[in-house]
């Protein structure tokens, strides 16, 4: 069997319900998930709170994550704190259970840390993208053109955003006034003051392909 395993996401519904449903209001989950029904015989969701889960397992909210970081098991504190050792039994079973197929890991560097360190020749990291928006963008991509080999679909997954050839802006927001370059940048400043202030959204902005993005526009499109 071909299974994928794709990380659990911030947005999440405010009750009980399965792992698929619960993660279903995150666009970039809908996305893979999308790709992966239709390259995979079976998906599961790997929970910063309950570990390897099947999609049909019916589980509670809750607001634990792992950090997307380079040092292992880097946890980023919220309302609870991840149990580590939870996490490592279970991974392990999964992967013992799973021995004879091929497991494909959608998820971040900050997951695949706890994965890595159980190196088998049935084990691949399909590795993701920084931001949402592009990780979107590329299992949609995967999506529209699948041929029935999963080789070729990771391929576009994994191929690099090329360098951004946008220009520099005058941009303006209610709140925080005006700021000059390009959409990156803007990003780069403002992400930690604005949370879901996402890169590739405000590309198309840059691009004049959407009006705005949480509260941003371009000063000459006003």
């Amino acid at each position: 069997m071909k299974i994928a395993i794709i990380n659990c996401k911030r947005q999440k519904q405010t009750y009980s319900c399965s792992a698929d449903e619960m993660y279903s209001k995150a666009f970039t989950y809908m996305a893979q998930r999308n790709f992966i029904k239709l390259a995979y015989d079976d998906y599961y969701i790997f929970s910063s709170k309950y570990g390897i889960i099947h999609h049909t397992t019916i589980i509670e909210p809750y607001d634990i994550t792992l950090e997307n970081a380079g040092t292992k098991y880097n946890i980023r504190r919220t309302s609870a704190e991840a149990n580590i050792n939870q996490l490592n039994t279970n991974i392990k079973q999964f992967i013992e259970t799973n021995i004879n197929n091929q497991l494909d890991f959608h998820i971040t560097l900050g997951y695949w840390d706890y994965i890595k360190q159980f190196k088998s020749n049935n084990i691949r990291h399909v590795t993701q993208k920084q931001n949402t928006g592009m990780i979107k963008e590329r299992y949609c991509e995967a999506t529209t053109k699948w041929n029935g080999n999963i080789d070729d679909s990771i391929t576009i997954l994994q191929t690099p955003i090329p360098a951004n050839p946008e220009s520099s802006h005058i941009w303006t927001h209610d709140v925080f006034g005006e700021w000059e370059g390009k959409s990156y940048y803007l990003w780069k400043d403002f992400k930690d003051k604005q949370p879901k202030l996402d890169q590739a959204v405000l590309r198309k902005v840059g691009f004049s392909k959407l009006h705005q993005h949480k509260g941003w526009k371009l000063k000459s499109g006003l």
